[in-house]
């Protein structure tokens, strides 16, 4: 049974998330007016009300701000922040407004709950997935793979259950491309098949064939790893060299491979601002890092459709003053389900009725403020707030789950487009209501998010991975 803890992390995530406004997103009006007005100088009206204080602005910082790694952790870099080499050698020419919206488009595709490609055909008969794979996300791990050991840049991802990374003659980035040919421990195997295809739902994908060689996890080894050899990919994979992937239940994830080592625990922070790191943690040094009396916890729970992924019982959502339950009698209450708790989507997807309840009192707040502009792709609800973000005006989001009531700050509930001042609500709808519910990772930023799998229940409470 869920402990029902549901007041210690509130007050404190609000305060981290008022903090780091403060402290990383100071831009003058003058540079940002000065950056943004030839996009939108027909939105430049007065607001409704006086904005009260204090007032200031968001900005993504060119440099990385990374805090100290945990011991035995991974770092965490957004794939297009200033922590990332490919966030670097872009020089944010992309930006993370830009991944945003390319990772939104994942509900797109029409693919059924199994995605099977039975044929061979040169491309590789598929492994069953289960479910549907959002995307492989867009934050990255670096792990060390074959004899000897070379590194490669990873995505890694909650939602999905093969890992895999780029081998020649496929082609590479700067992630890497892995060669079988220089590793001494590299092994092709037929277990469970001999060749994959794993489709996502943004349209990308991986076709490859089974391998084992020798796994390094931030010094731990794993000899006889099974991932994928990719021969082939498609969609937007950039750089990255592939995915490292984190569900649960089937033998051939990461945590069903290292359960011997790590007793299936996991432990990420995602970071909080683009320009910041954060750490993926596993077995005891997980719960060192991410374990505390300050967390809340809730029950995992099976979904028959896709049991190698992580659903959580979503009871319902406060914004502002008005809540919405998702469990009243009434036949008119929209219907949940379950949810799932995914690293590698980016914005949180809810039922029709559930988000246009969160739109309308999100409305209510922000447009007696500022000037309703025009949407941004999959984000329907923006504004223009150039130059006078006022983190105060955006109403407290609680999201109620079985036995843990989670509140995000404003940084959580809003998406901004790199500091020019068009600030977005940062849930979306469904776009096919037979679709899982998301908890996406723009909710999840700057938080613990600690799974214990064997345990079935996720941990969540304040993170120390919010930059500076």
């Amino acid at each position: 049974m869920a402990k029902n803890t549901h007041i210690t992390v509130i007050p404190f995530l609000l305060l981290i998330s008022i903090f780091h406004s403060y402290n990383n997103w100071q831009v003058s009006a003058r540079e940002t007016h000065a950056r943004r007005s030839h996009h939108h100088h027909h939105h430049h009206h007065q607001a409704k009300k006086s904005l009260p204080s204090p007032v200031f602005s968001y900005s993504v910082s060119s440099s990385c701000a990374s805090s100290p790694l945990p011991q035995g952790g991974l770092k965490i870099s957004h794939r297009y922040g200033p922590c990332s080499l490919q966030g670097k050698r872009q020089e944010l020419k992309q930006g993370s407004h830009n991944s945003l919206y390319n990772i939104a488009a994942a509900d797109d595709t029409t693919a059924t709950n199994y995605a099977v490609d039975s044929s061979d055909n040169g491309e590789g008969v598929a492994m069953r997935t289960f479910g549907r794979s959002q995307g492989a996300g867009n934050f990255l791990v670096t792990i060390g793979l074959g004899t000897p050991e070379r590194d490669f840049d990873l995505m890694f991802d909650t939602g999905s259950d093969l890992s895999w990374v780029k081998c020649q003659p496929d082609g590479g980035g700067d992630g890497g491309v892995f060669d079988p040919s220089a590793s001494s421990t590299f092994n092709v195997t037929c277990d469970p098949s001999c060749n994959y295809r794993v489709p996502y739902l943004d349209r990308s994908s991986s076709t490859g064939y089974y391998a084992k060689d020798r796994l390094t996890i931030a010094g731990d080894e794993l000899p006889n790893f099974t991932f994928g050899c990719s021969q082939k990919t498609s969609g937007n994979f950039g750089d990255a060299a592939g995915v490292l992937a984190l569900g649960r239940s089937n033998p051939i994830t990461l945590i069903s491979q290292t359960a011997a080592m790590y007793g299936q625990i996991f432990c990420y922070c995602l970071p909080t601002f683009d320009n910041s790191a954060g750490y993926l943690l596993f077995g005891n040094g997980a719960t060192h890092q991410c374990r505390s009396s300050d967390n809340q916890f809730t029950a995992l729970v099976g979904n028959r459709d896709s049991p190698n992924q992580y659903f959580v019982d979503f009871n319902g959502i406060t914004i502002g003053s008005a809540r919405l339950d998702f469990r009243a009698s009434s036949s008119s209450s929209p219907s949940m389900g379950t949810t799932m708790m995914d690293s590698g989507t980016v914005i949180t997807k809810l039922p029709a009725a559930v988000y246009e309840f969160l739109k309308g009192e999100f409305v209510k707040s922000v447009g007696e403020f500022y000037p309703r502009v025009e949407k941004a792709d999959k984000l329907d609800t923006c504004y223009d707030m150039e130059g006078n973000f006022n983190a105060a005006v955006i109403p407290a989001v609680v999201l109620h789950f079985d036995g843990m009531d989670l509140r995000l700050g404003p940084s959580a509930v809003v998406w901004m487009d790199d500091g020019y001042g068009q600030v977005c609500l940062a849930f979306a709808a469904k776009e096919d209501e037979k679709d899982s519910n998301i908890i996406g990772n723009h909710q999840q930023r700057g938080l613990n998010v600690l799974y214990d799998v064997e345990n079935s229940r996720v941990e969540i409470g304040p993170g120390s991975c919010g930059g500076n």
